[in-house]
């Protein structure tokens, strides 16, 4: 019995994880489930679901409550674009929601960055006049450090890995930290509305 009470609670968890990563704006999974398990009262980590479970939860989140008239991917693909192309030395990964043709309510730019010298980034977003502020990495996803700013008044969050990282092909993908499109992949990503219903997810 207490397999089966995990597995309902594991779901019950994934499901509010995956409506605060959408709804407000959220990357970081470790934060949602641990908020999500809070509001439900669940207090133990064994019943933390995986980031595979997240993922999920958030596809069906999108095929439940993301109608094609809340769709603005075309309007945000031409801006990620541009800022792609500008922080081509970095090696730039558009990842989260828009990497599948999607938008959310509160959407974010989410991009993976990968280098051996972090000042360079800081040296790229303050050559630019970009106002930005910091946040310290994590060993939960291993990235060094995270950078938000706003660009053509949106926000984005570059998030930094080593360049090491984008060479290590064993570790876990996730939908909002995982690895991401490049650039060229990203130009080939059609609006979901255009596609089936559920994304051929």
């Amino acid at each position: 019995m207490k397999k089966i009470s995990d597995k309902i609670a594991k779901k019950h968890i994934a499901s509010l994880a995956a409506e605060i990563i959408l709804e407000e704006g959220v990357s970081d999974y470790f934060y949602a489930k641990r908020k999500a398990a809070k509001s439900l009262n669940f207090m133990s980590h064994e019943v933390l679901p995986s980031n595979h479970d997240i993922d999920e939860a958030i596809r069906d989140y999108q095929s439940t409550y993301l109608s094609d008239e809340d769709n603005n991917f075309d309007f945000y693909k031409p801006i990620v674009i541009e800022l792609m192309n500008r922080l081509e030395k970095f090696n730039p990964l558009i990842t989260g929601s828009l990497q599948e043709g999607r938008t959310t309510k509160h959407q974010k730019i989410l991009i993976n960055l990968f280098t051996d010298d972090i000042k360079e980034i800081e040296y790229f977003l303050l050559s630019n006049n970009f106002s930005f502020k910091t946040k310290d990495g994590k060993k939960i996803d291993q990235h060094l450090c995270k950078y938000i700013f706003f660009y053509a008044e949106i926000e984005a969050e570059l998030i930094v890995f080593d360049l090491n990282e984008s060479r290590n092909t064993h570790k876990p993908q996730s939908l909002m930290k995982g690895k991401g499109l490049k650039l060229e992949e990203f130009k080939k990503v059609e609006s979901i509305s255009r596609l089936d219903p559920l994304g051929s997810l």
